[in-house]
């Protein structure tokens, strides 16, 4: 968790380099006593989110992460888009399956103006990813509606405009899948793979509105 002698370090450039100050300064500057930025400072250590030698404090990796995580929440917060990161990952076959019916098809042309490619595009999120997805759930969706065919039933799908790199998109959502919740499937007009030349285990941005 991030606290504001993390964010104090920060804006004095510990993530650069090692700053050099006394724990009298520190406390003067964020209205803290000296004994309380000790203990603070020391309860950060041991986290491992800062790095004290013979006077000067550093931002750590694991703290810096902590820093970057916290800047893309309240990005995410302010920002009427959400930005996920994930992974490509391999599919089950059921997105082929699936989009190769006629009325999937014809009705994401109709809510989204393109005609899908016979696939979905898998991405793996990661832990942020997977909390940005619940609050994307939140959000009003397109509804494409389900139907049945030759006595199957094929669920309505929750889709969301998108963009993977740039390529305007949407995520879909099956009322039925065998998905867990760090994955998301995209619709595209194209071969995402191809298009974006990404290959399995890849890294890739989701930007969802």
């Amino acid at each position: 968790m991030v606290d504001e002698i993390m964010l104090f370090l920060l804006r004095n450039g510990a993530h650069m380099a090692p700053v050099s100050i006394t724990t009298t300064d520190m406390g003067e500057a964020l209205g803290m006593s000296q004994q309380n930025i000790s203990r603070r400072l020391m309860l950060l250590e041991k986290k491992d989110m800062v790095l004290r030698r013979k006077g000067s404090v550093a931002l750590t990796e694991k703290g810096i992460s902590e820093i970057k995580e916290l800047l893309a929440i309240l990005q995410n917060s302010f920002d009427s888009k959400l930005r996920m990161t994930g992974v490509i990952a391999d599919g089950l076959g059921e997105g082929r399956f699936y989009l190769s019916r006629p009325r999937y098809g014809k009705a994401i042309k109709e809510k989204f103006g393109f005609k899908p490619f016979p696939g979905t595009l898998n991405i793996r999120l990661d832990a942020e990813g997977v909390e940005l997805r619940r609050r994307m759930l939140q959000l009003e969706p397109i509804i494409v509606d389900g139907f049945s065919e030759n006595g199957r039933t094929f669920g309505d799908l929750f889709s969301y405009k998108a963009a993977v790199e740039d390529v305007e998109c949407a995520v879909v959502v099956p009322t039925r899948t065998h998905h867990g919740k760090e994955i998301i499937e995209v619709v595209a007009p194209m071969n995402l793979r191809k298009t974006l030349r990404k290959k399995t285990g890849d890294k890739v941005a989701i930007r969802i509105w």
